[in-house]
């Protein structure tokens, strides 16, 4: 009888419960932090909005976690097998934005499919992870000089360029940043020299930076950023408000539901002002709660790359944390007037669909990772070598 009960939890084995659980906290904390903030929506739509916009981010939250457990279920390894096609899926997806997006705020980042709009960059992030992953993985070491470098990543500089191309045409030019810093992330754990780095950095690096301050937006945004109070009414008026919400707050927050500063002052505060509406409810023990969270998952992720049995698991695992906290980050960031805004959601707690069930489903690929049965060990005869399989195996706890 017992040996029937272990056997029918087999598929359990191994899993990152601490990874879950913390991810499982912030998703209440969100649900709760939604409510709240669709205070404003109710009261601009009727009494019943509130509850309305509380229904649809269940529904994301349900197809979420289902996507969270079929990422925790399917085994990593075919990812890797199946690089090509994930990734010719992701650029199809955004070519499909480029003729038919549907264009809100000045931006056409989103499809509309069966009345339900999806933003197909947010698919592009896995896309991305998992190419890159599966390249970095199979790159012999050590690299002689610049034009065997040049070679060996040629064909990583050029198919990323139809990324480049897609994200800047739409724009969604903050992901496409986030996602190239992630990169460079990879490529550091990969034990890519220092000098081959830095000349990766200037090749792409200034380029974008050119192609970011060509568009007037932006650098309106950057100058609101640098002097607030002459854009107090324009540009800079979110981030004053948001700022303003966080210091109202104080130490113990006025309490879930009782924040002033959703009521119209924070555009978009169930989204890009999230970490604004929690620092005024919850107070600066809140807010310091939330980031102690955000660290502990963050640990949690490192201690699955680190353990990884495969180095395309590990560069994997690393783009998936990496950039969980590049958003948090910026976000966080923005919301305390540290950076310029960038309309980035804070993970697992900001309202959005297509944000939340892919961040979720990440997070299920991270916890197949930490299983200990699953899988397939390749040759760790590139990069990292000194590792071996019985080293890099991860031991769970």
């Amino acid at each position: 009888m017992e040996s029937k009960a272990k056997s029918k939890f087999s598929f359990m084995k191994g899993f990152d419960y601490p990874l879950l659980l913390v991810v499982l906290g912030l998703c209440a904390l969100g649900f709760a932090i939604v409510y709240s903030g669709s205070v404003n929506v109710a009261m601009a739509k009727g009494s019943s909005a509130a509850g309305e916009y509380l229904f649809r981010h269940l529904i994301y939250l349900l197809a979420g976690f289902g996507l969270l457990f079929f990422g925790s279920m399917f085994d990593h390894s075919v990812w890797k097998k199946f690089s090509h096609l994930c990734f010719g899926g992701g650029v199809l997806l955004l070519f499909l934005v480029f003729l038919m997006g549907k264009e809100v705020n000045g931006a056409q980042r989103w499809l509309e499919i069966g009345g339900v709009q999806i933003q197909p960059s947010e698919m592009v992030k896995f896309s991305v992870a998992v190419w890159i992953s599966a390249k970095f993985s199979i790159l012999k070491m050590p690299i002689a000089d610049w034009k065997d470098y040049g070679i060996k990543m040629a064909q990583c500089f050029g198919v990323m360029l139809i990324i480049v191309f897609f994200l800047i045409k739409q724009p969604n030019y903050s992901m496409l940043l986030m996602i190239c810093i992630v990169c460079f992330a990879v490529m550091v754990v990969a034990e890519i020299p220092w000098k081959y780095l830095m000349g990766s950095v200037g090749i792409v690096g200034v380029p974008l930076l050119i192609v970011g301050l060509f568009q007037r937006y932006r650098v309106e945004r950057i100058v609101s950023f640098l002097n607030p109070e002459e854009n107090a009414q324009g540009s800079a008026y979110q981030v004053i408000n948001m700022m303003t919400a966080i210091g109202n707050g104080g130490i113990f927050g006025k309490g879930i539901g009782k924040g002033t500063q959703k009521l119209g002052f924070v555009p978009e505060v169930n989204t890009d002002g999230v970490f604004a509406l929690i620092g005024e409810e919850l107070g600066y023990l809140g807010s310091a709660g939330i980031l102690l969270a955000f660290a502990f998952l963050f640990y949690r992720g490192a201690l699955i790359a680190e353990r990884a049995r495969s180095n395309f698991a590990r560069y994997l695992s690393v783009f998936i944390i990496g950039y969980l906290a590049m958003n948090t980050l910026i976000h966080i960031a923005v919301c305390l007037g540290c950076a310029p805004p960038t309309g980035q959601p804070l993970p697992f707690i900001s309202v959005g669909g297509s944000n939340l069930c892919m961040n979720l489903f990440m997070i299920g690929v991270l916890l197949n990772i930490s299983r200990e049965n699953t899988g397939k060990s390749i040759a760790f005869d590139g990069v990292n070598s000194r590792y071996s399989i019985q080293k890099a195996r991860y031991q769970g706890g």
